[in-house]
């Protein structure tokens, strides 16, 4: 059994750094004669992936209130795009050129975002555009005073993947997308905001709010995995069928992301079942519950 690259659990590791983690599982079945159903497989992405230190940026980019671009330059979502979940948002994100990003706020939407926030914490406004962000998790700081403060010290070691500028131009310079669509993009979502319509991606009026007022920002994101998925045919206690798909191979067990049976790739879109942990427990009970019968059997 185990996991081809799946989010592991031994140590805190993930299947990306476990060196244990081969896949081979699937190989060494396939030469005994088990059926390995190759339409079962699919690699789970994430997206978008952007795990700024900044509490400002974290919370920003969960927010109805940012635009989001591609290196093209142009929008592609009604934003955030995280609004979709991690994983139907990371299908969305392997659509952009090279995966990537950027989620672009200024000073009018840190503002907006705020007031949103506090908003919510009264509640008097609908949370339905964004994960609630209290202060004591991802959100924003109570004040915009503390928040120019978190900007400015994360900022100065962002590693390429927080940005500041003073005018669009330069931030379209710093982050890499086209200039001229990019400024565009702007220019448009701007005048929609005036007109209180979104005709490009048909953000609702009250996230509205033009980026116009500087100093600029943005943040990259991009495309993560959550491992790899599918492989040998099982039965319910976890047997391998031979490669006719009706018979069983005798003493193969097999457990975890390598078996079949608790999700459908769609497309390469994987819809589980069954969640990670639940399929890893329950497949390792069942598997090791009957290879010990079958042990016994044979002594």
């Amino acid at each position: 059994g185990g996991a081809p690259g799946g989010q592991g659990g031994q140590g805190g590791q993930s299947g990306h750094t476990n060196s244990n983690y081969t896949g081979d599982g699937v190989a060494l079945a396939e030469k005994v004669g088990a059926f390995v159903d190759y339409n079962s497989f699919c690699i789970r992405l994430m997206g978008p992936m952007s795990m700024p230190q900044s509490k400002v940026f974290s919370a920003m980019v969960q927010t109805p209130f940012v635009i989001t671009v591609n290196l093209n330059g142009k929008r592609f979502v009604c934003e955030p795009l995280t609004h979709m979940g991690i994983f139907a948002g990371g299908h969305v994100q392997l659509d952009q050129p090279n995966a990537k990003s950027y989620d672009i706020f200024d000073q009018n939407t840190i503002a907006a975002a705020l007031e949103y926030q506090k908003c919510i914490d009264a509640g008097k406004c609908d949370d339905d555009r964004s994960a609630p962000l209290p202060e004591a998790k991802t959100g924003l700081p109570a004040a915009m005073e503390e928040i120019t403060k978190d900007l400015d010290q994360y900022l100065a070691n962002a590693g390429g993947s927080m940005f500041k500028a003073d005018t669009l131009e330069e931030l379209a310079d710093k982050i890499g997308v086209n200039k001229k669509n990019f400024l565009e993009t702007l220019k448009t979502y701007n005048e929609d905001c005036a007109k209180g319509m979104d005709l490009v991606c048909f953000k609702e009026k009250d996230y509205l709010v033009p980026i116009n007022k500087p100093p600029f920002y943005a943040s990259q994101s991009s495309l993560s995995t959550d491992g790899a998925f599918g492989g040998v045919r099982v039965n319910p206690e976890m047997q391998a069928y031979k490669a006719d798909r009706r018979n069983l191979i005798e003493g193969l067990y097999v457990t975890g992301d390598f078996a079949t049976g608790r999700h459908i790739s769609l497309g390469g879109v994987k819809l589980q079942v069954l969640n990670d942990l639940s399929w890893a427990f329950s497949s390792g009970f069942l598997a090791g519950t009957n290879v010990a019968k079958y042990l016994k059997d044979l002594g």
